[in-house]
């Protein structure tokens, strides 16, 4: 078995910032690049942000809020700190009625129903 060693590349703070201010129409898209930017800003695969809930919120020894989550694709367990803008991302989505129903963190919609346009 051979470990294949993976490049990654980052986006920039600026690249970052233009999303953020970049306007959108609709209520669709919008809640799509929040929840990329989550992702950006926690490390986490889109499909380890779809199962998070409320339980995966810790208080850490530094008393700041803290994601423990075992990963979808590795099996293996993550803690996370959450920085202000995943904070903020979480706060702005936690009455949201699909995540409260689904008793998730966030309404993440699935990948098809994005290129579909049915969210």
């Amino acid at each position: 078995m051979r470990l294949k060693e993976v490049e990654r590349q980052f986006l920039s703070e600026e690249e970052i910032q233009t999303m953020l201010e970049k306007e959108l129409h609709t209520n669709r898209l919008e809640q799509v690049r929040y929840i990329f930017i989550f992702c950006c800003f926690t490390g986490l695969a889109y499909s380890d942000v779809k199962k998070l809930s409320k339980d995966n919120l810790v208080f850490g020894i530094d008393g700041d809020k803290w994601i423990k989550t075992k990963r979808t694709k590795t099996d293996t367990r993550s803690n996370i700190p959450l920085l202000p803008t995943a904070l903020g991302i979480i706060k702005k989505y936690e009455n949201h009625p699909e995540a409260v129903t689904k008793e998730v963190l966030l309404p993440v919609c699935s990948v098809s129903s994005v290129f579909s346009g049915s969210v």
